[in-house]
């Protein structure tokens, strides 16, 4: 729309035909976020952290001067995201030029220790929350190839010890050693100790206590003396 003498400077004898407008303009957005390459390990151990690549491309003519971020998930999909989905992290991009490609530089995710062993994908996802308006909004998430998931962790009980003869309803001391000997972190152990009368742990043993160790490393192991009560 243009508009003559929009401020009246001018006295006319007509006010009414100072406008004009255009034929009608279809506006596009010139900006067109993609994730155009992705890749990562074909196996990863969980609770390691495993560096994987992306380049985030802007594939159309307009520059992008707000901060954007990607998001990275692992999922068994690679359709589809889907609520099961479990983020990995982000990367951030502060200005990307039309046309421009950017690859963030260390991107470190770690798959979290309960995840199952199997196959499964890792899937980028730039700008989900639509903070840039895009000239397509469906092609922002792509996934890698199929990874090979394996357990990085291992716990076992590796010593413990305790009186060879005891007496019921009384405390009695039990050195023990929990240790990983797997190559990824463990978050949290619990230790738990039952009374049994042989050596298979079965729904029929008593419960006595347990103990808990945050953060047992890989190839690290962490000892303690439990006081456990004998049932009267």
């Amino acid at each position: 729309r243009a508009v003559a003498d929009a401020t009246s400077a001018n006295i006319e004898s007509d006010e009414t035909n100072n406008a004009a407008v255009t034929s009608p303009i279809t506006v596009s957005s010139g900006i067109d976020l993609v994730v155009s390459n992705l890749s990562a390990p074909a196996a990863i151990t969980t609770g390691v952290s495993t560096t994987i690549s992306a380049t985030i491309s802007n594939l159309g003519v307009g520059a992008v001067s707000t901060t954007f971020y990607t998001k990275y998930y692992l999922t068994t999909d690679p359709v589809a995201p889907a609520p099961s989905d479990v983020f990995l992290g982000t990367s951030g991009i502060s200005t990307l030029a039309g046309g421009a490609s950017y690859t963030p530089s260390n991107i470190h995710v770690t798959l979290p220790i309960n995840t199952v062993p199997g196959t499964y994908y890792i899937r980028a996802i730039t700008d989900d929350t639509h903070l840039i308006l895009e000239s397509d909004e469906t092609n922002n998430a792509t996934v890698t190839a199929p990874i090979d998931v394996s357990s990085g962790v291992d716990v076992t009980i590796s010593s413990m010890s305790g009186p060879s003869i005891t007496t019921a309803g009384t405390n009695v001391s039990v050195p023990n050693t929990v240790q990983n000997t797997g190559v990824g972190t463990v978050g949290t152990v619990i230790v738990r100790f039952y009374l049994s009368t042989d050596a298979t742990i079965t729904t029929a043993d008593t419960y006595l206590t347990n103990r808990y160790k945050d953060n047992l490393y890989a190839g690290t192991s962490n000892t303690a003396t439990t006081v456990l009560t004998i049932p009267a």
